[in-house]
C-alpha cells in the first residue's frame, strides 16, 4: 500500500477555510462571556479578515510565480533538447506505436537518405529492410506491452535510402 502525499497547497486550503471560522467562533463566544464589547469583535475581525486576505493574496503570488520558473526551466529544457536532436549526426526518429514517423532529424537524413518531408506522416518501415519487417513488428509489439518501462531491448539494424543495409541498432528512449 502507497503512502497518501499531499501538496503543500492542498494542506493550505482547509486553513484559510477554517481559520475564519475559528476566529468568529472566538469573537462570539467572547461576546458572549462579556469578554470585550460588539464592536471589539467586529474589529477583530475585520482585520483578522484583511490580514488573511493579505497572506492568501501573497502566497497565491508565491505561488504563481513559482509555477512560472518551472514553466520557463521547462521550456528552456525543451528547447536544448531540441537544439540537441537538431544538432546531431546521430539519426533520432521519433515514431508512434503505429510506426508512423512524427520527428526525422537532419542525422537521419544523412543516415537514411530520405528527407524530414518525404519521411513524416510515413511508415517507418521504408528504412527497415524487408527481410527484418517481421522483427521489427515483433519489437513494436514487445513496445506496446512495456510501454510503462524504460528499457527495451534495441534492434540490430538499419536501411539506408539506396537499400544497402549497416548492422547498427535501433534504440528507444
Amino acid at each position: 500500500m502507497g503512502c497518501r502525499c499531499y501538496s503543500p497547497q492542498l494542506l493550505r486550503l482547509p486553513g484559510t477555510i477554517l481559520i475564519p471560522i475559528a476566529i468568529a467562533w472566538l469573537r462570539w463566544k467572547g461576546q458572549q462571556v462579556a469578554f470585550y464589547s460588539d464592536w471589539t469583535g467586529l474589529a477583530i475581525m475585520t482585520v483578522t479578515a484583511a490580514t488573511l486576505l493579505v497572506t492568501m493574496t501573497l502566497w497565491t503570488a508565491l505561488v504563481m510565480r513559482r509555477a512560472d520558473m518551472e514553466q520557463r526551466q521547462v521550456e528552456e529544457r525543451a528547447r536544448r533538447l531540441a537544439a540537441i536532436v537538431t544538432c546531431s549526426s546521430d539519426a533520432i526518429v521519433g515514431k508512434t506505436l503505429d510506426a508512423i514517423v512524427s520527428s526525422w532529424n537532419p542525422g537521419a537524413e544523412a543516415v537514411y537518405g530520405y528527407s524530414a518531408e518525404e519521411m513524416v506522416g510515413q511508415s517507418v518501415t521504408r528504412v527497415i529492410p524487408p527481410e527484418r519487417l517481421q522483427e521489427f513488428q515483433e519489437f513494436l509489439q514487445r513496445l506496446r506491452v512495456v510501454i510503462d518501462s524504460d528499457v527495451v531491448d534495441p534492434l540490430p539494424w538499419r536501411r539506408v535510402a539506396d537499400a544497402r543495409h549497416d548492422d547498427e541498432s535501433c534504440g528507444l528512449a
